[in-house]
């Protein structure tokens, strides 16, 4: 298996991370020619005091009631890139070859 990775031009450049697993997962799964479909892992990252209800919230927006539902885990953290983020969300995602 290669790994890729992959920053949408729909994004803006990242500076010292990949935007796979940092935002607008629906827009990278698309650049990758993937659908929500294909994820097995979903990770969500909450900040520390913050319920863990938000984080799933924001999951559950995207994903619905799919048939097919990933693995998930939900982690605490003590703080994020940008101090005004309270929940941040990343996806794996398996391609064929």
């Amino acid at each position: 298996m290669k790994l890729e990775i992959i920053n949408p031009l729909t994004l803006p450049a990242p500076r010292g991370y990949a935007h796979a697993t940092l935002a607008n997962i629906e827009n990278i799964l698309a650049a990758a020619g993937a659908k929500y479909e294909q994820v097995v892992k979903f990770g969500v990252y909450v900040l520390q005091g913050q319920d863990p209800q938000i984080g799933f919230q924001a999951f559950q927006e995207k994903w619905g009631r799919s048939q097919h539902v990933p693995t998930i885990s939900v982690l605490f953290v003590a703080g994020f890139a940008r101090p005004d983020w309270l929940v941040e969300i990343d996806a794996i995602a398996v391609l064929p070859e």
